[in-house]
């Protein structure tokens, strides 16, 4: 068995305080983590490709993640992250800003697709009225079928609509959902069902994470046992790590 693959953590370039890489990578390793993606934030001020990728390098427990901005040149900004070697690249759309649109989403997947990059893609929904920048799940949808060659995980596996996403990812190799956040958020609700269920039934298409620091370690491990108890070993390492690791090209590392 693998530890886990911790498919979000959103450390920072500081060196010191609870958000640095060193301290992320001691509370992985605390909890039975061997691997995180360390995801940069669109609006993280610090934030500089160089300095991620050395980060990442120093600590090597991390997978880099590059953020996506508006103002990037898609397929200039897909070339780079492919050539400096990042695995993949976030978009964040409700971070984005008011300049969001699907038409943007549909041409960063294609430049995505075009480059061979996959792309971690935020499905939280919940969101106040008349903010800018926010995708619906229908909006999702369309976006994705415009693009079917994108390799995509979609982060947090649509929250409520967990089981919906599910069916859309059942049908579309190139999709792999995350249950990121949402394992930690809805304990005790209806979610819970919807969870065993996938974990039972679809072991193959979905990977979990923390999102830290929205949820700790510990207590995203505690969930992940849960969620697992009584499946195959194979089964609990493929939801845990090899998913994951398998989508993201990942194996011979």
């Amino acid at each position: 068995m693998n530890g886990l693959f911790d498919s979000l953590t959103h450390p920072r370039l500081a060196p010191g305080g609870e958000r640095s890489f060193a301290a992320v990578e001691a509370s992985l390793r605390q909890n039975g983590f061997s691997r995180a993606c360390a995801v940069a934030m669109p609006d993280d001020p610090d934030y500089d490709d160089g300095r991620w990728l050395q980060a990442c390098a120093n600590h090597p427990v991390f997978v880099a993640v590059a953020p996506l901005l508006l103002s990037d040149d898609l397929p200039l900004r897909m070339a780079e992250v492919a050539r400096q070697g990042f695995a993949a690249v976030k978009i964040h759309p409700r971070l984005l800003g008011p300049g969001f649109s699907p038409q943007w989403l549909v041409a960063a997947l294609q430049a995505a697709a075009d480059h061979n990059v996959p792309v971690m893609l935020c499905t939280y929904f919940a969101h106040r009225f008349g903010v800018a920048g926010c995708l619906d799940f229908e909006g999702l949808v369309a976006c994705l079928r415009q693009v079917p060659a994108t390799n995509v995980v979609l982060l947090h596996g649509g929250t409520t609509r967990l089981l919906e996403l599910s069916e859309i990812v059942r049908h579309n190799p190139n999709l792999l959902l995350d249950i990121s956040f949402t394992l930690c958020k809805y304990p005790g609700s209806s979610l819970d069902n919807d969870l065993k269920f996938l974990a039972q039934l679809f072991d193959r298409r979905i990977c979990v994470g923390s999102d830290w620091p929205d949820f700790d370690h510990a207590q995203t491990r505690a969930r992940y046992d849960w969620l697992v108890a009584g499946l195959a070993p194979e089964q609990a390492d493929n939801i845990g790590f090899g998913n994951l690791a398998r989508f993201l090209r990942l194996e011979a590392a």
